[in-house]
């Protein structure tokens, strides 16, 4: 757990001498490790890299810090554009390596002014928004970089429009996903159909397992949320490779009767 980009850089370059390979672990959402753990450095973000600060509509934070955290201070700010984080439970750096967000315009990337990054040989350096190609649950920045910080880009709003937008999502996601249950989020990204002649557009990987009549399915203590299908959620005591099975039935699935292939959108250690 690094306080400091000093004790972050000693970190990389143990792992470099010794050639270990190491982990960034967030808040553990969109994750899936092995029944047998890790056989590495698993770094998690401390101290410093939790501060933020504002600069009129700038919000400066660190990669560690929590989203829920990051809202918050948002709202007390009278800032908008962080409303869609409700109800995700990760940390800024791990919403900016996947891109978190709740649909196409909602998500993380479009708020960011630059990122600083320090990459596996512990160089640290700034990238600017046009420097990163924001995708579809991914970014363009380098395998094995941490983000360290952040700079985003709010709007100035009223408290009471804030508040109401994020109720509302918070509404919508409550009655939508098995949010109070344990799970790894959603676990498939949403395939994208290629229309001859039209842009693509995004199926919803929740209603292709649904349509392949797995919802509700179960491994072990692990089962296909009735809810949400493309959640797998964790009854008590259930298994990695509970959840695994699980994942390869419904690409099999879905690919045997849509002929779609499910993409993880989950890391798998």
């Amino acid at each position: 757990m690094p306080l400091d980009a000093g004790d972050l850089k000693r970190i990389l370059s143990f792992s470099r001498k010794d050639s270990i390979p190491y982990y960034i672990l967030g808040n553990g959402s969109n994750l899936l490790i092995s029944d047998r753990g890790v056989d590495g450095i698993v770094i998690k973000l401390d101290g410093l890299f939790k501060h933020f600060d504002f600069r009129k509509n700038l919000f400066i934070a660190g990669g560690g810090i929590e989203l829920a955290v990051l809202r918050r201070e948002a709202y007390k700010k009278g800032l908008s554009g962080l409303e869609f984080t409700v109800g995700i439970p990760g940390t800024l750096g791990g919403a900016i390596k996947m891109n978190a967000g709740a649909d196409s315009f909602d998500n993380i990337g479009n708020l960011i002014k630059r990122v600083e990054i320090m990459d596996k040989r512990g160089m640290v350096k700034w990238l600017s928004h046009k420097e990163v190609d924001f995708g579809y649950r991914c970014t363009s920045i380098e395998k094995g970089s941490i983000i360290l910080k952040a700079e985003l880009k709010l709007k100035s709003a009223s408290s009471v429009s804030i508040k109401k937008r994020t109720d509302s999502i918070w509404r919508k996601r409550k009655r939508s996903q098995p949010i109070r249950e344990k799970s790894a989020g959603s676990i498939f990204k949403n395939p994208r159909c290629h229309c001859e002649g039209q842009s693509p557009e995004a199926i919803s990987a929740g209603i292709l397992i649904e349509k392949a009549g797995l919802k509700g399915k179960s491994c072990g203590k692990a089962y296909i949320s009735p809810i949400h299908a493309n959640f797998i959620v964790n009854r008590g005591g259930a298994k990695a490779s509970d959840v695994t099975k699980l994942i390869k039935v419904a690409q099999r699935e879905v690919f045997n009767q849509f002929g779609i292939k499910l993409e993880l959108e989950i890391e798998i250690w």
